[in-house]
């Protein structure tokens, strides 16, 4: 409950980039849409920097809610998308266009968290397994 969190404890402040499919209430219906914002909230309220990178759909809601959540001093922003498209589904093309915007983005974000089950992930674990990229 967000009302069990209201004065999280204080740490040393940071810049938290959230990757995720879905996000409340531009996707209520998403099971864990509502508790991506809840974790946003929470983290801007420690006194973190907190930036949403919203992988799925966002419909017309979008910009009234990113506008709601910069009143709360957190960032929500749709991931840029590519044109290319690899034969593979949406969810390489999806993870592909997450590890572009991480790469141009790479000095902006102290730390990143990946959610939900769509492995938007994949192509920036595996880049960095593999050595291509460094984000430290």
């Amino acid at each position: 409950r967000d009302a069990a969190i209201t004065n999280p404890p204080s740490v040393k402040p940071h810049s938290i980039l959230l990757v995720v499919d879905a996000f409340s209430p531009v996707d209520a219906d998403h099971d864990n849409a509502v508790h991506y914002a809840q974790l946003a909230a929470l983290m801007a309220r420690s006194g973190h920097s907190v930036t949403v990178l919203v992988t799925g759909p966002t419909g017309a809601a979008f910009e009234a809610v990113r506008r709601q959540f910069a009143d709360r001093h957190i960032t929500v922003l749709k991931l840029p998308r590519s044109k290319i498209h690899y034969g593979t589904g949406r969810v390489v093309d999806t993870s592909v266009d997450v590890l572009r915007y991480l790469a141009q983005h790479r000095d902006a974000h102290e730390h990143v968290y990946f959610f939900g089950p769509s492995g938007v992930g994949w192509a920036t674990l595996q880049a960095a397994r593999q050595g291509l990229v460094c984000f430290a």
